[in-house]
């Protein structure tokens, strides 16, 4: 099995719908800096201890700076047990949709 790969806009999209979960796995410097409102934040090197803090049914779209982080996260989500999982190309550096800074 393996994750999506979805743009910015499509992510912004789903997470308006509801139902998905928008996992920001960056750095805390990074996120303390700039971050998607209502995003999880989970960086990638505690996800191995925190992913349990996640629903696998959600659907999970996992967004670093530039979508290179996020996409070996959505993999590992993927090896252990999640289904619904897409990984947010290029990341927070193309989102369009509303940002909180600082």
């Amino acid at each position: 099995m393996s994750f999506e790969q979805i743009t910015p806009d499509v992510a912004a999209e789903r997470l308006e719908a509801g139902g998905a979960v928008l996992l920001d796995v960056r750095t805390m410097p990074e996120w303390t800096a700039l971050r998607v409102p209502g995003a999880v934040h989970i960086p990638m090197d505690e996800l191995p201890q925190r992913y349990q803090e996640l629903d696998p049914e959600a659907e999970t779209l996992v967004l670093c700076a530039h979508g290179v982080r996020s996409a070996a996260c959505a993999d590992w989500l993927v090896r252990v047990g999640f289904e619904r999982v897409a990984n947010v190309r290029n990341g927070i550096s193309a989102w369009s949709g509303r940002l909180e800074h600082g």
